[in-house]
């Protein structure tokens, strides 16, 4: 059995709008970027990858470098 608590659309409106509160949902022109937003080049299109570790190279000679640091005891 529901228990109505007497709180309608209208009410719940003007309190919300009060506390400062909005329904979390998607809005309109969610996806347009904004129009002083800089679009970066796509830096791979056109290269050819041959071998798994040609596209993140520089992440992962890094990685093995932060490894090597933290596993290397004298």
């Amino acid at each position: 059995m529901a228990v109505e608590l007497g709180v309608g659309r209208h009410r719940a409106r003007r309190l919300m709008r009060i506390l400062g509160i909005e329904a979390h949902y998607p809005k309109p022109h969610l996806s347009r970027p904004a129009p002083s937003h800089q679009i970066y080049p796509y830096l791979l299109r056109g290269v050819a990858i041959e071998r798994p570790t040609k596209s993140g190279a520089p992440i992962l000679s890094a990685f093995r470098c932060v490894v090597a640091v933290c596993t290397w005891s004298p």
